[in-house]
């Protein structure tokens, strides 16, 4: 029995340390969800839209194969970007999703063009740390505005002030190898 001792005293510290990964993943996802300004409720009914449209992209097996697609939500307006082959299949893009249950409105940023290379993509998310970084300095808190880089065009959607917009649209506008911003805001006034 002695022998065991020190066996289930390591193990017992090592599921406490679990316990406090865990603690600390879930505390990190609350942040975010505090930190947006939509209701719990919306978060939610936002995150099952965009599985949905993705799903409906998905079972058009040429469509989805051939091009590089994300829809990111916000209360229930979906902003489509990435890449297709073809106007055609441009236009099948913003059919389909206006037909998903949930979808309010649709707005296609989906370029032409092949899907983008990893180290395109990479660049990217180098942009999109870069522009993080400046809005945080600018006291626009994490998770307030989501950033999305592709293909050096950054994405800002969040709901927000007037002030915080346009500070997030004149930082990320001089961020280095941004080419252009694309703003998704849904505008609020000021809490006193």
């Amino acid at each position: 029995m002695r022998k065991m001792l020190p066996v289930a005293l390591a193990v017992t510290l090592m599921l406490q340390g679990c316990a406090a990964g865990v603690i600390a993943v879930g505390a990190g996802v609350a942040t975010d969800s505090a930190m947006d300004n939509r209701t719990v409720g919306t978060q939610i009914d936002d995150q099952t839209v965009s599985l949905r449209v993705t799903h409906a992209l998905g079972t058009h097996k040429k469509l989805w194969e051939d091009s590089n697609l994300s829809p990111v939500v916000l209360d229930g307006q979906v902003l489509m970007i990435g890449q297709t082959p073809t106007p055609q299949m441009r236009n099948q893009i913003t059919e389909i999703v206006k037909n998903v249950d949930g979808v309010r409105k649709v707005l296609n940023e989906v370029r032409l063009g092949q899907p983008i290379s990893v180290s395109t993509e990479a660049r990217d998310t180098w942009i999109t740390t870069k522009v993080k970084a400046r809005l945080y300095a600018n006291k626009i808190p994490p998770g307030r505005i989501k950033v999305i880089t592709e293909n050096s065009e950054v994405f800002l959607v969040g709901v927000v002030t007037e002030k915080q917009a346009n500070i997030a649209v004149n930082e990320a506008r001089y961020v280095s190898g941004v080419s252009r911003v694309i703003k998704f805001f849904k505008i609020i006034k000021p809490s006193k």
